[in-house]
Order: C-alpha cells, then structure tokens, then sequence
C-alpha cells in the first residue's frame, strides 16, 4: 500500500494497522472497487503480519499488549486506542500511570531495554519497570 512500510525492521504496529485502516477508510468513502482490488493483497500480507502467532496481534483481538518508548528521560504521554496516560523514564526506571481506560500489557520496551512482564492496570492505576 502506498506509504506502507513493506520491510519488518520498518515497520510498527499503530503503522501497520493504520495503513489497513486508511485502505478501509479511502474503500468506503470511494466504493471504487477497483482501489480495494488492487491493494487488497498488499493489505492481507500486512494482517498475515500482525497476526503471525507472537506477532503484535497473534490471538486477532486487536488490541496490542505490547509498549514501547524512548528511552530519553522526561515524561511522556501515551495513548493505545484503549487507554491513555503518562510514562516517566528516568536511568533506573520506567512509570507508566493510566489516566482513562486500561491497558493490558505482555512486553515494555524502553530503548533498548526490554521486559517482558504481564501488567494489567486501570485508571488511577501505575505500573512500574526496574531496568
């Protein structure tokens, strides 16, 4: 799809997703079924993508339980469609607050720095990574 990144070290997940959102979005404005025939094949090889099993959406539920974020210190604002809040990096450790909804998560990634940790927290809620 034009704009999509077709290499997986390019690529990111609200990136993926949105690009089959946009195909959605321009298909159903137009109804030019010539446009959704010509990059219908590009769009399921991106799904296929996001499904894989131990992709970002291995299970197809859409909602991505991973986190990733800069590692520069600062407080930072985060959203994943079904929550939002505040994330404070420091050296030693990572904070993550929900402000509104909840966020389910399997893996945070600060820069390089990894972790692989199940964490479910609802608003008013923080979770907090050592590095």
């Amino acid at each position: 799809m034009p704009g999509c990144a077709p290499d997986p070290e390019q690529t990111a997940a609200d990136g993926q997703m949105g690009c089959i959102m946009k195909l959605y979005r321009e298909w159903q404005l137009s109804g030019d079924r010539a446009f959704l025939e010509k990059y219908w094949p590009a769009c399921k090889s991106a799904l296929s993508y996001v499904w894989k099993e131990k992709g970002w959406d291995g299970n197809r539920d859409g909602v991505d339980k991973s986190f990733r974020i800069t590692s520069k210190p600062g407080k930072w604002f985060w959203s994943n469609g079904s929550a939002w809040g505040t994330v404070t990096i420091t050296e030693q450790s990572a904070v993550i607050e929900v402000l509104e909804g909840h966020l389910l998560l399997e893996s945070f990634t600060c820069g390089e720095r990894a972790c692989k940790k199940r964490i479910h927290l609802d608003a008013g809620q923080e979770g907090r990574f050592v590095f």
